[in-house]
């Protein structure tokens, strides 16, 4: 797992042994990809972008949020967190 790619909340959430099994996230991937990469994303389960798309929310287990992680097209991982209604 690449912790450098993850933001502060995900690895708090990440390292409580109560924590969830799994993570609404948000991945962001570099605009220059290789396809190689951007294929290896969808087989992890991520939908394939679409046109410039560089950004994607999807629900991951603890382990695909390392391998996510891990691919070096993926630039940042982030814990998706409930937009409050005013």
């Amino acid at each position: 797992m690449d912790y450098q790619k993850l933001d502060a909340k995900l690895n708090e959430a990440l390292a409580a042994p109560e924590g969830p099994a799994t993570f609404e996230v948000f991945v962001e991937i570099t605009p220059d990809a290789a396809n190689d990469d951007l294929e290896r994303l969808v087989r992890l389960g991520l939908p394939r972008l679409q046109g410039s798309q560089s950004v994607v929310t999807v629900r991951l287990s603890r382990t695909l949020v390392g391998e996510v992680s891990d691919v070096p097209a993926v630039r940042q991982v982030r814990l998706s967190r409930r937009l409050r209604h005013s």
